[in-house]
């Protein structure tokens, strides 16, 4: 495994990780619900609105690009 995904995919059945008894692999795409891309569309909206009302959008990570 290297970071959060497989090295390949899809996961191997016999990977010595898949046969865990207590793991639950998910796809990437596991946090997509509505309910959450309509809570990432809010949060967005938020930042977009945070930033054009002056500060730096929530969770700048390259703060040096919005400088004014």
């Amino acid at each position: 495994m290297v970071g959060d995904v497989f090295a390949r995919g899809p996961a191997d059945a016999a990977d010595p990780l898949v046969r865990r008894p207590r793991l639950i692999a998910t796809p990437r795409v596991a946090w997509y619900t509505e309910t959450m891309f309509r809570r990432s569309a809010e949060v967005f909206a938020a930042s977009l609105r945070r930033y054009e009302s002056g500060p730096l959008p929530l969770w700048t990570v390259n703060e040096p690009a919005f400088r004014r």
